[in-house]
């Protein structure tokens, strides 16, 4: 089984040094035993302003979210090839639950994206539900209720007197209450095959983003992995939380 993933993003690379948490971002104490429900109430607030985008903190925008390749291999022979990718919704994440472990520094977030919508051009060949496929075009794919659940290990490390947390491991699983999709010219714009071939796709949605999961995972996984990486290079450990 061969998955491979190709993800292109346009980031900023250049790290400015050491700046304290932006406004927006209130800060939480560890003491208060309400200190989870505090931090998913603050973050709620702070959704809003982060998805319109922040250079200063690497924030990228989020409405709409771009990213500029994905190429995937599933584990039934088909290659996707997507390109000039949109993002839509994701300014619209709720954040659900959050269980922060500051000792040792394991941290486990729930979102839940009410409505995504992802449009983009695609070139794909190959099989998927035993079918043939094949074609090149535009893609339009809606999600309805996706829930995302985020770990992540950090470990503590010093620079310039000053301690960060990095990464040292981290994962993301999701699930979703309902997908559809549509690729226009499929078989090179044969509109009733390629009709039929989307009606089948969308009748049999559950096993389509089965087979999608491992790279749509690991897509979302490297773009949450990146923002949280670029933050905390910037904002040391002692200025995320209040005793």
């Amino acid at each position: 089984m061969f998955r491979k993933l190709l993800l292109v993003l346009s980031v900023i690379s250049v790290v400015p040094a050491k700046i304290s948490l932006p406004p927006y971002l209130k800060k939480c104490s560890i003491s208060d035993p309400n200190f989870n429900q505090c931090y998913v109430d603050h973050g709620n607030m702070a959704i809003p302003t982060i998805s319109k985008g922040d250079k200063k903190y690497h924030f990228p925008n989020l409405e709409p979210f771009k990213i500029d390749k994905i190429s995937i291999d599933t584990n039934s022979n088909l290659h996707v090839d997507m390109t000039n990718i949109e993002m839509h919704g994701l300014n619209k994440t709720i954040l659900q639950a959050a269980d922060n472990d500051v000792i040792k520094n394991n941290y486990t977030y729930t979102y839940l994206i009410p409505n995504l919508e992802m449009t983009g051009d695609y070139e794909l060949k190959g099989n998927i539900l035993v079918l043939s496929l094949e074609g090149k075009g535009t893609s339009v794919f809606k999600f309805k209720n996706v829930k995302c659940v985020y770990n992540v290990v950090y470990e503590r490390y010093t620079k310039n007197d000053v301690d960060y947390l990095r990464r040292t491991t981290s994962s993301l699983d999701y699930d979703m209450e309902h997908a559809t999709m549509h690729f226009d010219n499929l078989f090179n714009g044969n509109k009733q095959i390629g009709d039929e071939m989307n009606k089948v796709l969308n009748e049999n949605w559950k096993e389509v983003s089965g087979e999608f999961k491992p790279a749509v995972s690991s897509t979302i996984l490297q773009i949450v992995d990146t923002v949280f990486a670029r933050f905390l290079a910037i904002v040391p450990a002692d200025e995320l939380f209040d005793p």
